[in-house]
């Protein structure tokens, strides 16, 4: 395996890209309204509150890497899997090292909220890319065109 400049550089890009685009999403999702709905399905109020924010983890992390995901698919075409899983584990390792030296989780009232919380976003931030570059592969196309 032979790893060129053009890979290493397309991959900091793309780890770049990503990591500015979870930042745009999570300005735009609504972290302090949560439907009325919401509350009712969970049995206390402590717990839909952090159900609600790990919701809307996920939902920032495949919102973010869908276009992440489809310039991947489009424009990378050997090492495909390795640039994604470089890009998300890169981008996962950022933001969770970020937010922990952020919010310790020692002076934390609750610290195993707060490395479960670290858990499921780094699990979401790792796995979207690698889940929607597999989707786009798998799903069935009309079009052949393989490129050239």
């Amino acid at each position: 395996m032979r790893i060129t400049w053009r890979l290493t550089l397309t991959t900091a890009a793309l780890v770049t890209a990503y990591y500015f685009l979870v930042g745009a999403v999570a300005e735009r999702l609504p972290w302090a309204v949560i439907p009325s709905w919401w509350w009712l399905a969970w049995p206390s109020r402590h717990s839909a509150f952090v159900a609600w924010l790990q919701a809307l983890n996920i939902v920032e992390a495949l919102a973010a890497a869908l276009p992440i995901s489809v310039i991947i698919t489009l424009f990378v075409r050997q090492y495909q899997f390795g640039v994604t899983l470089g890009v998300a584990a890169g981008t996962a390792a950022f933001i969770t090292i970020g937010s922990l030296m952020a919010y310790p989780p020692v002076s934390s009232t609750h610290p195993a909220e707060l490395w479960l919380g670290n858990v499921i976003n780094f699990a979401a931030l790792c796995g979207s890319p690698p889940l929607l570059v597999w989707l786009s592969r798998s799903l069935p196309s009309n079009n052949r065109w393989r490129g050239p």
